[in-house]
């Protein structure tokens, strides 16, 4: 999805559905690669969207591809999805926007079904002789930049304001 999240759109078909189910509807593996690996990258690619939303129900399918490496040579792929199903409650009676379905299928579809795809990350690297591979946290912000900028060297070794002053020295206290 190539829109930003609103979170607040997020929020207000947050509040209204409960998770009932989620369920792997696909699941393809192929290992491409050498067996002498000590450790994995991967690419990982996800897209959730809404597929479907009636009267008191929203379900959402989520698609990870998978694609391992090692030394930067591509040595397997899982491709995976799952589907979620959302009960909503209609005791608000007002129709959810199907604008804020969309940014609540990108941004719970991925956060709810995340765990479930990590595990299988995993295991299935795992069980293909490879090193266990453990997904990184889920994350919507945008990357952090590597190196924070300096501030110039005037600024950094010019004298304090002249409207601050000093603190005042503490009190010596006496003795008895």
């Amino acid at each position: 999805m190539s829109f930003e999240i609103d979170m607040r759109a997020v929020s207000r078909v947050a509040r209204r559905v409960s998770l009932a189910e989620v369920r792997l509807v696909d699941l393809n593996l192929r290992r491409t690669g050498q067996d002498d690996i000590s450790k994995l990258s991967a690419d990982v690619n996800r897209k959730c969207i809404p597929s479907k939303i009636d009267r008191g129900l929203i379900e959402v399918s989520c698609r990870y591809d998978f694609s391992a490496k090692a030394s930067e040579k591509e040595v397997a792929l899982i491709s995976l999805a799952y589907n979620l199903k959302y009960e909503v409650d209609e005791a608000a009676g007002e129709p959810i926007e199907a604008s804020d379905v969309e940014h609540f299928a990108y941004a719970n579809g991925a956060y709810n079904s995340w765990p479930f795809a990590r595990e299988l990350f995993h295991s299935m690297t795992s069980r293909m002789g490879f090193p266990a591979f453990v997904l990184p946290v889920l994350s919507f912000a945008p990357p952090r930049p590597l190196a924070a900028t300096a501030p110039p060297a005037a600024a950094a070794t010019a004298p304090p304001p002249a409207a601050a002053k000093a603190a005042p020295a503490p009190r010596k206290r006496r003795s008895s």
